[in-house]
């Protein structure tokens, strides 16, 4: 009997979530705090992690090397697996897709199929986790494959941070880029569209950051009440007040669009594969809901 296993890089995985399911996995980004090499969710963990940032003054992300890929893959063939799905943050945040596709070529005795969610943290986990449901459901991977446009379109994800610098320093900017330029006192909303960072507003204070990213996402949610699930994340400790109250008031105004059946997921703590690139003041809203539900 054929057994597939769940390949997740730590992009994609906000919590431990994902680390929970059934035959699924972490690749590990790689994040490099003052020089000090640390692999995502291996050797280090998120507390560690948050300790450390705020007195650091350098801090990026790596992908793990072709061979580090390889040996995950070979790791799963070797427990028995006879195929792999690899799911990946969006190409234009990370390298680690590419590298993956290169990787598989080198190994036999395994099938792999890989796939870009052309999204990142919270958003990303949303679509992980719908993948995970069609493959539990027993759904071939060409229809799975053949359905990701769908899946991706169902996926809203929109954050705030008191600046874009880390963004614009780590190469992360997208489709952003000069938006830092002329933000002076205004914080920025920004999304994740078709893989890359776009703005979507610049408003006075966070207060009105976190009512652009409510209003946004319940606009996205009237047309699409199926299969809803609802996602809040946050970095730094300090910032869970912050989160509470959007949370608080993002619920307020999701009652009023009447959807019963919908998950709520707890509160997320980002990764520091995740954080590295925003920087940690990081507050994010990620939902899921379908217009059509999926059969």
């Amino acid at each position: 009997m054929s057994k597939t296993a769940i390949l997740i890089d730590s992009g994609c995985d906000p919590t431990d979530l994902l680390r929970e399911q059934p035959d699924c996995y972490i690749q590990p980004i790689k994040f490099i705090l003052d020089g000090e090499i640390y692999s995502d969710g291996q050797d280090s963990d998120i507390e560690l992690f948050y300790s450390k940032i705020k007195n650091t003054k350098k801090f990026y992300t790596e992908p793990p090397s072709m061979w580090e890929i390889l040996e995950r893959f070979e790791e799963l063939r070797d427990q028995g697996y006879s195929r792999i799905i690899d799911i990946h943050m969006s190409e234009s945040l990370s390298e680690i897709y590419k590298l993956s596709h290169i990787s598989k070529n080198y190994l036999n005795g395994i099938e792999i199929e890989i796939i870009d969610t052309q999204s990142a943290a919270t958003g990303a986990c949303l679509i992980v986790l719908k993948i995970i449901e069609l493959i539990k459901k027993g759904k071939p991977f060409n229809e799975i494959e053949k359905s990701l446009p769908f899946i991706r379109e169902s996926s809203f994800n929109q954050f705030t941070v008191p600046s874009i610098k880390y963004l614009v320093k780590n190469g992360r900017i997208g489709k952003a880029k000069g938006f830092a330029a002329n933000l002076f006192n205004l914080k920025p909303v920004l999304s994740i569209e078709g893989g890359v960072i776009v703005p979507v507003a610049k408003v006075k204070g966070l207060e009105n950051a976190c009512k652009t990213i409510i209003d946004n996402a319940i606009s996205f949610l009237s047309t699409r009440p199926h299969n809803v699930t609802l996602s809040f994340g946050y970095g730094l400790q300090e910032n869970i007040v912050e989160l509470e109250k959007l949370k608080t008031n993002f619920m307020e105004k999701f009652e009023t669009l009447g959807i019963k059946d919908h998950k709520v997921l707890s509160n997320m703590r980002l990764r520091p594969t995740l954080t590295c690139h925003s920087g940690p003041d990081i507050l994010t809203v990620a939902v899921y809901g379908e217009k059509p539900p999926m059969d």
